[in-house]
């Protein structure tokens, strides 16, 4: 028991170390030597809907990065891009505008690209629980929020909506990022409008291929509540999450 609760210390206090400067640090150093490797998996596009894709960024060691692209205005959401300069890179190689972040959770490998993109993309908006310290915050989201893209003010007639729940446990303010198809117009006299279909989701660390994100941060109780709810998603809802550990977990 004594060398459990020594552990349990010493985990404690590096956890506490690599939410710090010294943990960004750190992940600066782990992109740098990242970019002289090959990628660890492919990069491809996933369709969406009727145009609109994902675009699949494998980065650092075993992370993804995401572009949600919409390829009539091209312009794009970059989720958790948290090598700047990869994703910067992929951003342009697309001929895209980046217009916000969606931001899983406050970890380095993670969040540890925001405040560089944010830099270069002055004018982007950083979404994130501020449950969690999300670097480069702009717009504190919570669960069940939801807005279009792209903008109104982009398109006359954006397809997507994104859709926010709130998913604590590997980091107390985590949250997945819903992108739902727009519903059909109500039919005349209809008596409820219709729900938009859920086509993708964003899981950053809580689910991945066979396995789910380490409870730093809260219980096995609640990640079955996330699980649960994830489950009320459509059979051919695609699932982007944020590690490939798919061997490892098999």
């Amino acid at each position: 028991k004594m060398l459990q609760a020594i552990g349990k210390g010493a985990f404690s206090v590096g956890y506490a170390l690599y939410k710090t400067q010294l943990g960004k640090s750190m992940h600066d150093q782990t992109c740098a030597a990242c970019a002289n490797l090959p990628p660890h998996s492919s990069s491809i596009m996933v369709p969406l809907v009727a145009g609109y894709h994902v675009s699949i960024l494998p980065i650092l060691h075993d992370n993804y990065a995401y572009l949600i692209v919409d390829e009539t205005s091209r312009t794009c959401l970059a989720v958790d891009p948290a090598d700047a300069k990869a994703v910067a890179r992929a951003i342009e190689s697309e001929n895209l505008t980046l217009s916000g972040i969606l931001t899983t959770h406050t970890h380095w490998d993670h969040a540890g690209g925001n405040e560089e993109l944010k830099r270069m993309f002055p004018n982007i908006h950083v979404y994130g629980s501020t449950t969690d310290s999300i670097p480069a915050l702009t717009d504190a989201v919570a669960d069940g929020e939801m807005f279009w893209f792209p903008a109104h003010t982009v398109v006359e007639d954006p397809k997507l909506i994104v859709e926010v729940w709130e998913a604590p446990c590997h980091t107390k303010g985590h949250v997945l990022f819903v992108i739902n198809q727009k519903p059909p117009q109500t039919p005349e006299g209809g008596s409820e409008a219709p729900r938009p279909t859920p086509v993708a989701v964003f899981t950053g660390d809580t689910l991945f291929s066979g396995g789910t994100g380490k409870f730093f941060e809260g219980s096995a109780a609640e990640m079955a509540k996330n699980l649960e709810r994830m489950a009320t998603l459509p059979n051919d809802c695609k699932v982007f999450c944020g590690h490939e550990y798919t061997l490892n977990n098999y």
